[in-house]
């Protein structure tokens, strides 16, 4: 080997152990974005829930992948507790379980940003504050 190409290898090897040194003391970096997905594992992500629900729920809890409309098209049930978590919920559907509510269900939306026409049928209006150097609510503009 020549001596040029023992230089270019040496100075590489200096390269790459210093880059492997920094990327050893790179910080990792936390996603706060709010997505209430049962896949996720940021702060915000709902993982944990999904593995414990049957413990938390002791096999009382049933998941439905499909609208509300539909799954009580089908099943007639009893009063019972609805939780829906961070998913589009069209008219229909969202009257279906209002209808629930009114027989004796308890609902509980999570969610990101509320639709109007749920807010309107329940009378719940919520507002963004933004933390800029100009305060300016969401709802007013």
């Amino acid at each position: 080997m020549n001596k040029t190409f023992k230089i270019y290898a040496l100075i590489f090897i200096i390269i790459m152990v210093i880059l492997a040194l920094l990327e050893v003391n790179k910080k990792e970096v936390v996603d706060w974005g709010k997505n209430f997905d049962v896949n996720e594992k940021s702060p915000f992500g709902l993982f944990v829930f999904n593995q414990e629900v049957k413990d938390l729920f002791k096999n009382n809890l049933k998941k439905v992948d499909v609208t509300a409309y539909d799954y009580y098209n089908e099943n007639q049930k009893k009063p019972h507790n609805i939780l829906v978590i961070e998913s589009e919920i069209d008219t229909e559907s969202w009257n279906k379980i209002l209808d629930e509510v009114s027989k004796g269900s308890d609902a509980m939306l999570i969610i990101a940003k509320m639709p109007k026409e749920i807010s309107d049928s329940i009378g719940f209006y919520d507002s963004q504050i933004s933390f800029e150097d100009k305060n300016v609510n969401e709802a007013d503009r």
